[in-house]
């Protein structure tokens, strides 16, 4: 955890800054985040918020597909920053801390507004029969074609549509996956789910993507 204390060299760094004579524009987010909990430093904050301001937006807007959302959680996600600096630990990334705070705020406010019902995801998972055969036929591998049916405009909208019902904490483990390109371990940590939880998660959501879109390019009855 970040302490309170502070070296002399860094209070003389700290004293530079203050005559402008710092490049705040340079300084590590971990000396950042020092100077938002030592000092309260209004011009750290800000410096923070430019770096990772549009990142939190446009993730947040990726997992709700709501503008105002995005927007709401952004704020949320800055006063938060702000107030819990302090409790930022610097055996991990800033910017893995930071995706915590988004992805929770973001799973709290989908599920207080439910605007759809969400899927029960073990529905879209193989079936096997006593003797341990599918007792529906698998989905074919159909990707091959897929460029030849529909644009990758159409795609995108069909897939965000699906994204839509699944439930929050999945919603939010696929866009962290497959959109922003985090590794399991950080999106347990961001989460809150141990890595061979965001694995079970993932599979079952990609299978419930490919047989939504499967079944809008006609390969599958649904």
């Amino acid at each position: 955890m970040i302490t309170e204390k502070i070296s002399p060299n860094d209070l003389n760094k700290k004293t530079q800054y203050h005559r402008s004579n710092f490049d705040i524009t340079e300084t590590s987010d971990e000396s950042l985040i020092e100077l938002i909990v030592q000092r309260r430093d209004e011009n750290a904050f800000n410096e923070i918020l430019r770096r990772y301001r549009d990142k939190i937006f446009i993730t947040a807007f990726k997992i709700t597909n709501n503008h105002n959302d995005a927007e709401d959680i952004l704020q949320e996600v800055s006063l938060k920053l702000y107030r819990k600096a302090n409790t930022f630990r610097m055996d991990s990334k800033f910017s893995t801390w930071l995706y915590r705070l988004m992805a929770n705020e973001s799973i709290s406010r989908l599920r207080r507004l439910k605007r759809r019902k969400a899927v029960s995801l073990d529905d879209y998972m193989p079936k096997f029969d006593e003797e341990g055969k599918y007792t529906e036929r698998p989905v074919i591998d159909w990707s091959h074609e897929v460029e030849k049916k529909v644009s990758d405009r159409e795609i995108s909208k069909i897939i965000e549509s699906a994204i839509e019902e699944l439930p929050p904490t999945d919603r939010a483990v696929v866009v962290l996956s497959d959109m922003e390109e985090l590794t399991n371990p950080e999106i347990g940590k961001a989460v809150g789910l141990s890595v061979p939880a965001v694995k079970a998660r993932l599979h079952r959501a990609r299978l419930f993507l490919r047989k939504k879109l499967a079944v809008k390019l006609g390969y599958s009855s649904g």
